[in-house]
């Protein structure tokens, strides 16, 4: 804020007025400069008096006096700013919301800045109003189907349609659309572009907002990209010589997009979801090989056509716009307009949409070995892991307290692995180890990694990595541990609240696309200020005892995990690395 000088309390002025004994002059004496008495000093009623230290020409009373009274009225003006400052100030601190018994299990509040609702069809809408950036509109339409619900012979063909939607729609023939989307200053990959996964498919478009119209007509920029957006719904035309074209850039994409990492991953899928549909579902196409993209070269382009029939409906659609809009009320009528039109289908596929979460190993059934090597890694990890049951959420304090429990006990386990790295005086085996809980598909994933310090450290880093994480488990954590913790998480809260105003249009508009995505089981509906005081309020409950019992429940997968996994540069006797797994786990 600018808010002009700070004035110092009344104690502490750096002005103050000295009269001279003669009455007739008159200096400011500032209070931080050293007084000096001398015998001569003047006298009033015999006693020294504190000498005047004369700052440029000395003033006549009459005008030391009115220069007096106009700096006092200067600070006055100081103050009342100051005032104003800290009420504005005090409105970015976050405040305690108590949560009464009755409202541990009742869902927080929607925030009042988001519009949400379901047209007659089915399709539901997210309207947000954001001016980061300004002048803006941040557009999405998210499909709620993806490269899982690919039949054999469709194997890939849901990233395929994809792309076909940039080629041609009902009202924008070969290579339009692209040439429109760019001549509103808007940029391929950046402002226009889409991706496909497991069970979803996003169209991405941003567009200026313009106030007169400009090249969008009547509706402005805005109402173009809505109607762009329903050309993607239900007006994708697949022309048979574009899919012959388009083989050759999907071909390219896969081969570009095997990068180390990426081939590491694939490995883990395949062994650790082997025989589930997610294993030989990959966006790009089956199992991500030669064989998978069989269907990607060969498939006739009735069978997009057939998928794009099948799984682009209304209820398995959402569109969410965020950007600059000073009216709500317009944005969704504009979404009607261009969404109305497409028709419910009768057998109302949402009802009954397949899901295809990863199902658990048992907990009795011998953990998975997997040793990755590539010459392409940089460094060398280790990781255990399992994967969870999926469990239903909602937006609750309780379900709210209960993962700050579990983040809390991840954030001990970094700081004891990092006291040993940074603070032991020795050099472990890794330079860094966490435990983290994050969400797969669906399915909770759990998982314990290292960053090896050297390649052939690995079974020391596994030996140390299992040692801290059994203290953990049987031993729990203790109050003293957690204070660190909680005051992170405090700081956190306080600046999440602090710029709550500042966070980016597209990534309100992400947050709306999890939520429909994930069955409405986020918080990214709610209301941010609401959510946030609570969690500050839910901080000053949270126990070591719970916590250690969360950490308590990790044991039976700890002993048998999941999967095993190092992951080198370079493997060594394969044999005897396993038989070193086994011994150390």
């Amino acid at each position: 804020f600018d808010l002009g000088p700070i004035p110092p309390p009344p104690d502490m002025r750096p002005w103050r007025s000295q009269v001279s004994v003669d009455g007739e002059n008159s200096a400011w004496r500032s209070a931080s400069a050293p007084a000096t008495f001398t015998a001569d000093a003047p006298r009033l009623n015999g006693v020294a008096s504190e000498p005047s230290i004369p700052v440029g020409r000395p003033m006549p009373l009459e005008r030391s006096q009115s220069s007096i009274g106009r700096a006092a009225e200067a600070s006055t003006r100081a103050r009342k700013r100051w005032r104003k400052a800290i009420t504005v100030v005090r409105s970015f601190r976050l405040e305690p919301l108590r949560v009464a018994p009755e409202e541990w299990d009742r869902p927080l509040p929607t925030s009042p800045l988001t519009t949400e609702g379901e047209l007659a069809n089915g399709m539901r809408y997210f309207v947000r109003s954001c001016r980061k950036p300004p002048g803006r509109a941040v557009l999405r339409l998210v499909v709620r189907a993806g490269s899982v619900h690919e039949e054999d012979d469709q194997l890939g063909l849901a990233h395929f349609l994809e792309h076909t939607a940039f080629m041609k729609t009902r009202s924008y023939d070969k290579g339009k659309l692209i040439k429109f989307i760019e001549g509103t200053g808007a940029k391929f990959g950046a402002d226009l572009n889409a991706h496909t996964n497991f069970s979803e498919t996003v169209y991405k478009l941003n567009v200026p907002i313009d106030s007169d119209g400009g090249d969008g007509g009547e509706e402005g920029l805005l109402g173009k990209g809505l109607e762009v957006l329903s050309e993607w719904a239900y007006g994708i035309e697949v022309d048979d010589e574009m899919v012959e074209t388009e083989r050759g850039v999907i071909l390219q994409e896969w081969r570009s997009s095997k990068s180390a990492s990426m081939r590491a991953f694939d490995e883990w899928q395949q062994e650790i979801l082997a025989g589930q549909r997610l294993a030989q579902r990959l966006a790009i196409g089956g199992r991500g090989n030669d064989e998978g993209l069989l269907c990607v070269q060969n498939s006739p382009p009735q069978r997009l056509r057939d998928f794009y029939e099948k799984w682009y409906r209304p209820e398995l659609c959402a569109v969410v716009a965020v950007g600059d809009f000073a009216n709500h009320a317009e944005v969704i009528t504009l979404i009607k307009k261009y969404f109305s039109p497409w028709a419910r289908t009768a057998d109302d596929l949402y009802g009954h949409l397949p899901r295809y979460a990863p199902v658990p190993a048992p907990v009795d059934e011998p953990f998975k070995i997997l040793l990755f090597s590539d010459p392409e890694l940089t460094s060398a990890s280790l990781d255990l892991g399992w994967i969870g049951e999926k469990r239903s959420w909602a937006p609750t304090p309780r379900t709210l307290r209960a993962r700050m429990t579990e983040d809390l006990v991840s954030s001990v386990f970094y700081d004891r692995m990092n006291r040993i790295v940074e603070e032991s005086g020795e050099a472990p085996p890794f330079v860094f180890a966490s435990l983290s809980k994050s969400a797969y598909e669906g399915a909770s994933w759990i998982e314990w990694d290292a960053g090896l310090r050297d390649d052939s450290q690995w079974p020391e880093a596994l030996g140390r990595l299992l040692e801290e994480a059994w203290r953990l488990v049987l031993h729990g954590v203790s109050a003293l541990e957690i204070e660190v913790p909680i005051d992170e998480m405090r700081t956190s809260l306080n600046s999440a609240f602090a710029e709550r105003h500042m966070i980016e249009s597209k990534r309100l508009a992400y947050r709306f696309q999890q939520h429909f995505l994930h069955d409405d089981e986020t918080t990214s509906h709610v209301d941010d200020s609401h959510r946030l005081r609570v969690q500050l309020a839910l901080l000053d409950t949270l126990d070591p005892k719970e916590a250690s019992e969360y950490a308590s429940t990790l044991a039976a997968r700890l002993r048998n995990p999941g999967w095993v996994r190092i992951v080198l540069p370079e493997l060594g006797d394969d044999q005897a690395q396993r038989a070193v797994i086994k011994r150390q786990v």
